[in-house]
């Protein structure tokens, strides 16, 4: 399952990174910690779920992973 880091996902929705962690930290945005100390990821189903709950459009261009 691929894995997008913050920062991809911030660049994929448009917004700031803190404003990705905020919608973590919320429980808006499902996540993924590979381990107690790593950092989050979202999947790709997850982040796709999303937006289309938000009703967003991803280019997934800006991030060169179709």
């Amino acid at each position: 399952m691929e894995m997008l880091t913050t920062t991809e996902v911030a660049t994929l929705l448009g917004v700031s990174q803190s404003t990705i962690w905020r919608l973590i930290d919320e429980g808006a945005l499902p996540s993924v910690r590979l381990s107690e100390t790593s950092w989050h990821r979202v999947t790709k189903p997850q982040l796709t779920e999303y937006a289309r709950q938000k009703g967003l459009e991803l280019d997934w261009s800006l991030i060169d992973k179709q």
